[in-house]
């Protein structure tokens, strides 16, 4: 199976975007693959780990939209820097070995 922007928008909870809107989750669901698929293995087809990582790593950068310089207020005063790397992702996949 292959994530869609309709998966990411039911994962989430959010209305599916229509027109241009469409086309940016499109595109993020698009780059999220993408950027895995340079730095973690990805099979074709993908595997349930795989979409899963993807799915979650698409919602994630959709949301990022409403957080300024990556930063997430809680209300107040209160603010928590959001990590360049999501656990959960990279529990989910196998890393490509690089050479120094």
């Amino acid at each position: 199976m292959a994530v869609v922007a309709a998966d990411v928008a039911a994962w989430g909870r959010f209305t599916l975007p229509t027109g241009a809107e469409l086309t940016v989750l499109d595109a993020t669901v698009a780059a999220a693959t993408t950027r895995l698929t340079r730095d973690y293995y990805i099979d074709t087809p993908t595997t349930s780990e795989q979409d899963l990582a993807i799915l979650l790593l698409s919602a994630r950068l959709w949301k990022r939209r409403d957080t300024p310089e990556g930063r997430d207020a809680f209300g107040g005063d209160i603010a928590v820097s959001i990590s360049a790397e999501d656990v959960d992702v990279v529990a989910l996949l196998m890393p490509r070995s690089r050479i120094a």
